[in-house]
């Protein structure tokens, strides 16, 4: 185990002393790796990945080197805080899709964030959106709830670079979906940050593509079941047995 100090970013941030992590990531993103935290059970943290080494005809350059690293590092984290920091104000209308944020960490393994656990009714993490679809608990409700989210994204002011299926999370307990990852202009000019219509616009299109992404896997999952079954049939009628009673033919 790990004993990691929290260091506070800005006076809204909450201290929690010490901490104890899990040495394994008990989930990871794309640039990120999420870890359990052991006296605090509903809470998690999330340590940015170590960036790739820069190409051979750049390592030259140690400035720039040091410079992509510090951006890789800590840019995106800071803008992520602050947009945490900031749509704060909105109240339940804005939080109640962002899971919630608690404090930054400065790690052995790199910095991170401290959030409030979004977890399932029986205490496991919830799950994905795309993890909904593919075991079969994506229904009429949870479209609804997809709906409702994505008007909130699209109508918010909440500036985010990287939303899809697998930073979509359900929360069984309050009935919505909530976001996880992603807010926060990633790009080295914060445009979207900066120009609100480009911001839209773009969250728009990534509207879009979650619409698209949902109706594909979707599509996928049923095909699957419905292979599946039709496999059994035909395995129940070669062996005999009548799948709709579990009995053998008659005769």
């Amino acid at each position: 185990m790990l004993l990691l100090p929290i260091s506070k970013i800005s006076q809204s941030s909450n201290s929690l002393g010490n901490i104890t992590i899990s040495k394994q990531p008990i989930a990871a993103g794309r640039s990120r790796n999420v870890y359990a935290i052991s006296h605090e059970p509903q809470l998690l943290l999330k340590v940015q990945k170590k960036a790739p080494s820069p190409r051979r005809f750049f390592r030259k350059w140690k400035l720039l080197v040091r410079m992509r690293s510090y951006y890789k590092q800590t840019i995106p984290l800071l803008r992520e805080v602050r947009e945490y920091q900031r749509v704060a104000n909105e109240g339940d209308s804005t939080t109640q899709h962002l899971q919630n944020f608690i404090s930054v960490a400065k790690t052995e393994q790199g910095n991170g964030i401290v959030v409030e656990a979004v977890c399932r009714e029986n205490g496991e993490l919830a799950m994905t959106l795309r993890e909904m679809i593919t075991h079969g608990h994506y229904d009429n409700k949870s479209h609804a709830a997809l709906n409702d989210f994505l008007n909130w994204f699209v109508n918010s002011k909440i500036v985010a670079a990287d939303v899809h299926l697998d930073n979509i999370v359900f929360d069984e307990k309050s009935r919505t979906m909530v976001l996880i990852d992603g807010i926060g202009d990633k790009t080295f000019i914060p445009l979207r940050a900066w120009f609100s219509k480009l911001n839209r616009m773009n969250k728009k299109q990534i509207a879009s593509n979650i619409y698209r992404q949902v109706s594909i896997h979707f599509l996928e999952a049923n095909l699957k079941k419905k292979a599946l079954i039709c496999l059994l049939v035909f395995a129940g009628t070669a062996f005999g047995i009548d799948i709709s009673d579990g009995t053998l033919f008659d005769g």
